[in-house]
């Protein structure tokens, strides 16, 4: 059954600013949105059209679309909570839940058909799904009888178990990297990150270091460079997370520690700029998000709220573009941010960084920098919105102003000035260049 739904703008959708920060937050209410449960994963297919699933656990579902950049949405119900949606284009899509449903819409998500499952036990909840062409998917599977992880070379008009028992796991993330390669993650202690170079064909186990933890989530950019999210316990404060990254597919990886903390569901909108669920406290209506600008070499948070009383708690985050974002919570609700690369972001753990301006801003010439924050040892990085590196300088000694020549960013345009301090908080600020 599809109903369609539409009411007034101004009075289901909230805008909010944050205070001393540029991100703007818009929460697209469960009044508007026409459904009270989770909403646990959204996709995009172009910049104003948006399709997201949920559902109560074990029990009806719904996937809701809208073509105005969420300012009316379109409900169909379906039989199952779902988990995740993708599209291969923008007509072509999958979703899968629980009660082993995987559906298919060929028409943007106006039409949804169930597709055979009886390969596997029905108790299957289906995870994570991932397309390299119009003929080629993966789903990853959890709490079911037995093993189970399916594939299709037609499309779904015939789904298949892998083989090998215990051969590849993908409860985590599936992710297409390129016309061949495909990496699969598992879900919780110890669990194997496995890729394959012939779409599916045949799987291989990428090695993470040692006592690795419970991997949550990973992002590849291509074959060789990706970055995983790792939990480990921590009894003092329940958990601590650190990002994983390798240059060479997994050969040799890499680590930033966070200690009690809290990391989710990665999304890179472009090669540099990339964002994460963080911590949240839904009494207090605090949120945090991670961000990151140079690839996830460096990450930094900052924090947001609902400010609607509703206790929401966003459960993944999907991107338009480095500029826009949605996020679907748990109470039917949808989360839109834009500008978020604006503004101060606090590390973990946050530290006084003390005040730290720029001016004239925009500038055609030379910037003025001032403030407590222009301590020795203090470093200077400027990007460009491609994420490229265009300057950098280490402060020998501290200053009260401290002075930049912006023509040597690089042409007008906008840019993105790092000031990151040994033991203080980073500021990240928005600089201007104009003609």
């Amino acid at each position: 059954m599809k109903e369609f739904w539409c009411a007034l703008k101004i009075c289901f959708l909230v805008y909010l600013q944050i205070d001393c920060h540029g991100q703007n937050f818009q929460v697209i209410g469960s009044d508007l949105t026409n459904v009270s449960h989770p909403l646990r994963h959204v996709a995009i297919l172009n910049n104003s059209t948006i399709v997201a699933v949920g559902g109560y656990g074990w029990g009806t579902g719904s996937i809701i679309k809208s073509t105005d950049y969420g300012e009316s949405w379109s409900k169909t119900e379906v039989l199952r909570n779902l988990f995740q949606v993708t599209f291969v284009n923008d007509s072509l899509g999958y979703a899968v839940g629980e009660g082993a449903t995987i559906m298919k819409t060929t028409d943007a998500g106006e039409n949804w058909m169930y597709q055979n499952t009886s390969i596997i036990s029905p108790a299957f909840q289906l995870k994570t799904v991932a397309f390299a062409n119009n003929d080629t998917g993966f789903v990853g599977t959890a709490n079911g009888p037995g093993f189970a992880y399916l594939y299709t070379y037609n499309g779904g008009e015939t789904w298949m178990n892998v083989e090998e028992e215990g051969s590849v796991y993908g409860r985590a993330r599936i992710q297409v990297v390129n016309d061949s390669t495909v990496y699969s993650l598992g879900y919780g202690h110890g669990a194997p990150l496995y890729r394959s170079n012939n779409l599916g064909q045949f799987w291989e186990e990428v090695s993470f270091p040692e006592d690795v933890g419970a991997p949550r989530d990973m992002y590849f950019f291509d074959r060789d460079t990706g970055i995983a999210i790792i939990r480990e316990f921590d009894a003092n404060c329940g958990s601590n997370f650190y990002f994983l990254r390798t240059n060479d597919a997994g050969v040799n990886w890499y680590s930033q520690y966070y200690n009690c903390t809290f990391v989710q569901e990665l999304c890179f909108p472009s090669r540099t700029v990339g964002f994460a669920l963080g911590l949240a406290n839904t009494t207090l209506d605090v949120h945090n998000l991670w961000w990151t600008v140079d690839g996830g070499e460096n990450w930094d948070t900052f924090e947001y709220s609902f400010n609607d009383g509703s206790g929401g708690l966003a459960l993944s985050i999907s991107c338009v573009d480095s500029d826009t974002c949605y996020m679907p919570a748990n109470n039917g609700s949808i989360i839109k941010m834009t500008n978020p690369l604006e503004g101060t972001v606090s590390a973990v753990p946050p530290l006084n960084l003390g005040s730290f301006n720029i001016h004239p801003n925009p500038t055609s010439s030379y910037l003025t920098l001032t403030g407590s924050a222009l301590l020795p040892g203090s470093e200077l990085k400027v990007y460009n919105v491609a994420g490229q590196q265009v300057y950098s300088e280490v402060l020998p000694y501290a200053h009260e102003t401290h002075t930049l020549d912006a023509r040597r960013f690089g042409p007008a345009g906008l840019y993105l000035l790092h000031l990151n301090t040994p033991g203080h908080t980073p500021v990240v600020k928005k600089v201007v260049v104009q003609e």
